[in-house]
């Protein structure tokens, strides 16, 4: 819609011109039942190759040797801390980016019932999408339920009325988790004999390990709920041919939630070393 009534229907945000968007809608007929969903991979995200071994030997070696202060593989060891040059003598090298990405899977259903007669037609369908992210515990649930339906009361007049629900219900990791993974020095044990995380790969004047909030389910927990519900309703009447008169009133209810605990060993808690965060609530409601 691209002229005078765009204007004068939706002021001068609709100047440029207003695209209407509908969305689908029952026919009459029988009762149609459909299905479509699909289940794919994700994670395979291409991210720079980490140096490691000899090639990050190389890097530290450029550095210094810029600073004036290498000449010679004999001055290697001054390139490193005591834990660096230990882990270097154990063959220890971490990729860490390999370490913190993992592949994730992602899901989708939907299934719709619909039809009706010639002067009422509905529809009802409902969905679920998951998806298990690169990161461990990084997983969005996703649920959805549309119904629609229309009704003739007369050659001239109809009204229609739809209520699309839609709820989220996801845990995130921290921010910094591809950040440490790509800055950390790649040096040390990711974890111990026993297979747990170890939280100082090289010793508590190193950094801490990006695998920090994987230790333990209750290392760290950053949940998200997000409720949607779009109310729309119009009615339409045409009392001669070419002319019609419609009405449409639409409501948003929004409602946000967060829960977000770190532990003392957390990765954006252990670092400051003062102590765990007790869950933090944020609500936000919206009309």
């Amino acid at each position: 819609m691209k002229d005078a009534s765009s204007t004068a229907i939706y002021g001068s945000q609709g100047a440029n011109g207003v695209i209407i968007v509908t969305t689908k809608r029952a026919k009459s007929g029988k009762a149609k039942i459909a299905y479509n969903g699909y289940v794919g991979l994700n994670g395979w995200a291409q991210y720079p190759k980490m140096r490691t071994g000899d090639d990050y030997i190389k890097l530290r070696r450029e550095a210094y040797k810029t600073a004036g202060q290498w000449s010679s593989p004999a001055d290697d060891q001054i390139l490193f801390t005591p834990e660096e040059w230990s882990a270097i003598q154990n063959n220890q090298w971490i990729n860490w980016v390999d370490e913190v990405n993992h592949t994730g899977i992602v899901q989708n259903h939907q299934v719709s019932i619909s039809g009706g007669t010639e002067k009422t037609t509905g529809l009802l369908s409902a969905g679920y999408y998951r998806e298990k992210g690169s990161l461990k515990d990084d997983l969005l649930d996703k649920y959805n339920i549309r119904t629609v339906i229309d009704h003739n009361f007369s050659n001239i007049f109809k009204a229609g009325a739809s209520v699309n629900l839609t709820h989220y219900t996801g845990y995130e990791r921290a921010e910094n988790v591809l950040w440490r993974a790509a800055t950390n020095e790649p040096l040390g044990r990711a974890y111990n004999d026993s297979g747990r995380v170890i939280l100082y790969p090289l010793g508590t004047a190193g950094k801490v390990s990006p695998l920090a909030d994987e230790a333990s389910e209750y290392t760290a927990k950053y949940q998200r709920l997000t409720t949607n519900v779009f109310a729309n309703g119009y009615a339409e009447l045409r009392p001669v041919k070419g002319v019609s008169l419609r009405s449409n009133l639409g409501t948003n209810f929004s409602f946000r939630r967060s829960n977000d605990f770190q532990g003392a060993q957390s990765i954006d808690r252990a670092e400051l070393n003062t102590g765990a965060i007790a869950s933090v609530l944020a609500t936000e409601k919206a009309l």
